[in-house]
């Protein structure tokens, strides 16, 4: 009778487990990639894989800066002659200000998983 308990007892206590772990996984999933915005919004979007980078290095931080950077002067239409035009910089920083959260958070995410 023990033996049986028990076994319910694992059987509930995996299933409640992988409850929990199915919802984490997307989450995870969801930051292996940053989505960069041109303006006006829906107009042209990229995006940039944080694929061989590990974040806790200061060498794939700025790897990142760059990708993300790209991104920015492709969705924003950059020329070399419009780096000071207002419809660039507008541009330029609404697709910043949309990716520096995506960034914070693959960071933290990053940092939390090699604690573990």
């Amino acid at each position: 009778m023990s033996a049986r308990f028990n076994r319910t007892a694992a059987l509930i206590l995996i299933g409640a487990t992988a409850a929990f772990m199915v919802p984490a996984s997307p989450a995870i999933a969801q930051e292996s990639e940053i989505i960069v915005r041109g303006l006006p919004e829906g107009s042209k979007m990229e995006v940039v894989s944080l694929g061989g980078l590990n974040l806790r290095y200061i060498s794939d931080l700025n790897k990142l800066n760059e990708r993300v950077g790209r991104a920015v002067r492709n969705v924003c239409d950059f020329e070399p002659r419009d780096n000071m035009s207002e419809s660039y910089q507008n541009c330029a920083s609404a697709a910043w200000a949309g990716a520096r959260p995506q960034m914070h958070r693959a960071y933290l995410l990053a940092n939390r998983l090699a604690v573990r």
